[in-house]
């Protein structure tokens, strides 16, 4: 299950849960790469994984592909986890091998909130606050 949200012209929320396969990722990667491309300014993520067990190995190397080539338009990603999982550890590594130190897991909601609010609106920050309900 995947769900992409274009919040406004800099927010894009991401849902995940499993099962994931891949044809979905692959639909995940387009989608993303689209949404980068196709905005005036760079993009914050806000990334709700805790609905994910774990990532088969080719879909975590999918995944590093896709933040190695975005990397120079986002902003910042949040990625929301849930704790002591291995998914937890999974993105630690995919997040490392992707390069972009303004990409982060987060275990807690309101600390994945205040990271990104400093580069979002008032509003903006609402719509996060409301989707990681």
């Amino acid at each position: 299950m995947i769900s992409i949200d274009e919040k406004s012209s800099r927010l894009v929320t991401v849902r995940l849960g499993s099962p994931l396969d891949m044809p979905e990722i692959t639909n995940l990667v387009s989608t993303i790469a689209s949404l980068v491309k196709s905005g005036d300014e760079p993009r914050v993520f806000c990334t709700d994984m805790r609905r994910v067990v774990i990532f088969p190995k080719d879909i975590g190397d999918r995944l590093v592909g896709l933040m190695r080539a975005d990397n120079s338009r986002i902003v910042k990603n949040g990625i929301l986890v849930n704790e002591g999982t291995i998914l937890g550890l999974q993105m630690a590594r995919i997040l490392r091998e992707g390069a972009n130190p303004a990409r982060r897991t987060f275990q807690d909601a309101e600390i994945l909130v205040e990271y990104l609010s400093d580069s979002l609106s008032p509003v903006e920050v609402a719509h996060v606050r409301s989707f990681l309900r």
